[in-house]
């Protein structure tokens, strides 16, 4: 997989998380990282392993990938 990182957003209480939004501008997915995170930077093309999951928050269900590795 060579996906494309549209955004990136830095998320925590100490901006300790990082958000990757990637994909393309019609379809698009958030990549969640709980590690230090600062090898991509928008507009690169990545390649990564990832896990399914189901956050529900507020009423709404959403299904992220969770970052294992960048390849």
């Amino acid at each position: 997989l060579n996906i494309e990182v549209l955004n990136i957003v830095k998320m925590g209480k100490n901006k300790e998380f990082t958000k990757l939004i990637v994909g393309d501008n019609i379809n698009n997915m958030e990549v969640v990282i709980f590690i230090d995170f600062e090898d991509v930077n928008i507009g690169d093309s990545i390649d990564f392993t990832a896990t399914i999951s189901k956050n529900e928050f507020r009423g709404k269900v959403k299904y992220n990938l969770m970052f294992k590795e960048l390849l």
